[in-house]
């Protein structure tokens, strides 16, 4: 089944793409879809760089529901 994503998620960029402007982490914010068409996210990387993706390069992140498991 596809993953759908929204504006707002949590996202991990796969290992399978690389750029010097990932951050080690590789986590990042959807911030817009810049082509319907073609799936092309804006994410803010966690350390503030905006790089574009293809959302077959992403992965919604569990790191957003870790502190909500612990309790």
């Amino acid at each position: 089944m596809k993953e759908e994503f929204k504006i707002g998620d949590l996202v991990r960029i796969r290992e399978t793409t690389h750029s010097p402007k990932i951050p080690e982490n590789r986590l990042g914010l959807l911030v817009k879809m810049t082509d319907d068409s073609r799936h092309m996210w804006l994410v803010l990387m966690t350390n503030n760089n905006s790089l574009r993706f293809h959302e077959m390069f992403l992965d919604r992140s569990l790191e957003s529901n870790k502190d909500e498991k612990a309790e």
